[in-house]
């Protein structure tokens, strides 16, 4: 699992086709757990804002980069 650690700056962070662990730390930051390159690989990310106004990108205007598929899968804002 690729882990990208943020500063305490607005950072924009980009995840790999693989497995990611995305750490915004503080700031305002948008983070994107996918590879944009390759968005249909499969894959587990997990996508940690920290303090701030975080955006999470999880699809475009094309389709949806995270499917659902049981109720195994949290998003949670805690």
């Amino acid at each position: 699992m690729a882990k990208i650690v943020g500063t305490n700056g607005n950072d924009v962070l980009k995840g790999t086709s693989g497995n990611d662990q995305l750490s915004g730390q503080a700031g305002n930051d948008t983070l994107v757990g996918v590879d944009l390159k390759n968005p249909n690989s499969p894959q587990k990310d997990q996508l940690i804002g920290g303090s701030g106004a975080d955006v999470f990108v999880l699809g475009d205007e094309t389709q949806s980069y995270y499917n659902l598929q049981n109720w195994s899968n949290i998003v949670s804002d805690s």
